[in-house]
């Protein structure tokens, strides 16, 4: 009697997510077309620590970047699955598309409701402490950018784990914390200049730090680990 197939999937090989690199790669080329952005500006970008030091690039930039950035965290988490667990999408042998476009839907959610929270609770900062208007814009601005930014790095980053034959696993693992990392030091340092530490600053500081990052993140962690397992 032959033995059952091995429930495996080269996703390099999948026409599902080479089609969505794709879509990625022709967004970016659009978006270089109308705003004439190139990859070293998103380099340059992820180390500002400012939001005037992103530069205003106009809403049509933004919104293609926050499409590729969407496909980068939807591609990251989908490889990070599949490395960790090589059946979770194999039905039969076969790939089982539904299940991720709901694990890639799920986790946009998820980002989306986190960005959605940090926006609420720093308005709510502005108000309980009558902070300026400006200051809490331009951070709200700042902290988003650098979101979406992280996407796209996170889309080059899987793709180049994916498609180039060096590092594999190690790459996407390894990059991707980096920039996690780096992207948590950013916004922290973010966050010390919008209290500029004045009067009762330290205590705002740390009710930002619960509120917008370290809660958020727990739960975040939380919900994943109840979807993936």
């Amino acid at each position: 009697m032959l033995e059952a197939l091995p429930k495996s999937i080269t996703l390099a090989k999948d026409p599902f997510i080479t089609a969505l690199y794709l879509l990625g790669f022709l967004l970016l080329a659009i978006n270089f077309m109308v705003s004439n952005i190139g990859f070293a500006k998103y380099i340059s970008r992820i180390f500002a620590l400012k939001y005037k030091d992103t530069g205003n690039n106009g809403s049509l930039h933004t919104f293609i970047t926050l499409l590729v950035g969407i496909i980068g965290f939807a591609a990251f988490s989908i490889l990070v699955i599949n490395t960790s667990d090589d059946n979770i999408f194999i039905s039969d042998t076969t790939v089982n598309y539904l299940t991720i476009l709901d694990i890639a839907a799920r986790m946009i959610a998820v980002i989306a409701i986190y960005i959605f929270l940090n926006v609420i609770t720093l308005w709510i900062i502005q108000y309980a402490f009558s902070m300026s208007r400006d200051n809490i814009a331009d951070y709200a601005k700042f902290f988003t950018i650098s979101f979406i930014d992280l996407g796209v790095m996170l889309f080059f980053v899987s793709f180049v784990s994916l498609y180039i034959p060096f590092g594999g696993r190690y790459v996407l693992y390894v990059l991707g914390i980096l920039l996690v990392i780096h992207f948590i030091i950013k916004i922290i340092a973010g966050a010390f200049q919008l209290f500029s530490f004045e009067g009762s600053a330290l205590y705002r500081f740390f009710l930002y730090l619960c509120t917008l990052e370290i809660l958020p993140i727990l739960v975040l962690i939380k919900y994943l680990s109840t979807i993936i397992v």
